[in-house]
């Protein structure tokens, strides 16, 4: 007896379980073959599209809770880039500050030399 295995890698979203399933029950179908879902443990067939949908989603809740983290990052939301490192108005305090001490410098040896 010959089989195809198909998998939906956790992290994937919703819509690619669904399309997924829809595949798989029209290649069975061709072939008269049947659908085994192995986290039901059970033959599933066009009606048990929400029965493998609820599964999979319970999955990727205990996946998520204690991973921590998915292995595939397309159902994530996107990360927020990190702050700069020297925000606009640091950059305008640094500039005036290195201004008024290269200013004092500058007064301070002219000073020194007409002494």
């Amino acid at each position: 007896m010959a089989g195809a295995d198909l998998e939906v890698a956790f992290g994937g979203t919703e819509l690619e379980l669904r399309r997924a399933f829809q595949f798989a029950q029209q290649l069975a179908d061709q072939a008269g073959g049947v659908v085994f879902d192995p986290q039901l443990s059970v033959t599933v067939g066009r009606g048990s599209l929400e029965d493998v949908v609820g599964r999979w989603r319970t999955s990727q809740n205990w996946l998520g809770d204690v991973a921590g983290t998915l292995e595939d990052g397309r159902a994530m939301l996107d990360l927020a880039p990190p702050p700069p490192l020297i925000s606009p108005r640091n950059r305008v305090i640094l500039l005036v500050g290195g201004g008024l001490l290269a200013l004092y410098w500058l007064v301070g040896v002219l000073l020194n030399a007409f002494r």
